[in-house]
C-alpha cells in the first residue's frame, strides 16, 4: 500500500463514522414518535395478512368450513405432487380436511353440500388464493 492510500484510509473511515451520528440521532428522534394504529388500521392489516380467513366465504359457518376443506384439498394435492409431504403429514392433513368437512355438513343434506361446494370452487378458482386460504384454516385450528 503506498502513503497516499495511508492517509486516505484513515480520513475515509473517520468521514464514515461521523456521518452516521447525525442518521442515529435522527432515528432516535423518529423512535420516540411512534404511529399509534387505531382498530380500523389493525383490522385493514388483519384482512390484507396471508392466510386471512374471516372474510372468505361470506361468514356462513358451514361455508367456511367447505372452502378450508377444499383449499387444504388443493394444498395437500400441491405438497403432494412435490413429494414434500411424508406419510404421517398426508395423514394429518386427511384428519384437518375430515374435521371441516364433518363441521361443513352440520344441518345440511348432501346435496346442499355438494351445490355450496360448486358454487365454492367456482368463486375461489386460483390455487394460490386456495393455498393462502388453507394457511388461514390451519392457522385458525391453533387458536
Amino acid at each position: 500500500m503506498n502513503s497516499a492510500s495511508r492517509l486516505c484510509l484513515p480520513a475515509i473511515l473517520m468521514i464514515t463514522a461521523c456521518s452516521g451520528q447525525g442518521d442515529l440521532a435522527g432515528n432516535h428522534a423518529n423512535q420516540d414518535k411512534r404511529r399509534v394504529y387505531g382498530e380500523q388500521d389493525k383490522r385493514i392489516a388483519q384482512l390484507l395478512s396471508i392466510g386471512e380467513t374471516s372474510a372468505k366465504a361470506g361468514g356462513v359457518p358451514q361455508d367456511q368450513a367447505l372452502l378450508c376443506d377444499i383449499a387444504l384439498q388443493t394444498m395437500s394435492d400441491k405438497l403432494r405432487q412435490s413429494g414434500a409431504l411424508s406419510d404421517v403429514q398426508m395423514r394429518a392433513f386427511e384428519k384437518v380436511q375430515a374435521f371441516y368437512r364433518q363441521r361443513a355438513a352440520e344441518g345440511r343434506s348432501q346435496k346442499q353440500i355438494v351445490s355450496a361446494r360448486k358454487d365454492l370452487e367456482t368463486a375461489h378458482v386460483e390455487a394460490s388464493e386456495r393455498v393462502r386460504l388453507a394457511i388461514g384454516c390451519l392457522r385458525d385450528l391453533n387458536s
